[in-house]
């Protein structure tokens, strides 16, 4: 079975935290990405399903639940 493409992908590096804490050293957004990882997938996931809720035009919407 072929896999389906995936579109919209998202990741974050240190760099990008960086940008918000630019007094952090490297090594320490590094360590704040891998303890926040899950929850960053979590919003990005959630955020994502929203996106495509109010992209779908209205007769083609369905309940994901």
């Amino acid at each position: 079975m072929r896999k389906p493409k995936e579109y919209a992908k998202v990741c974050w590096c240190w760099e990008d935290v960086k940008t918000l804490r630019p007094d952090w050293s490297g090594q320490r957004c590094e360590t704040f990405l891998q303890k926040n990882s899950k929850h960053i997938a979590e919003a990005m996931v959630s955020t994502g399903w929203d996106a495509l809720e109010s992209l779908l035009p209205e007769t083609s919407r369905q309940s994901r639940r």
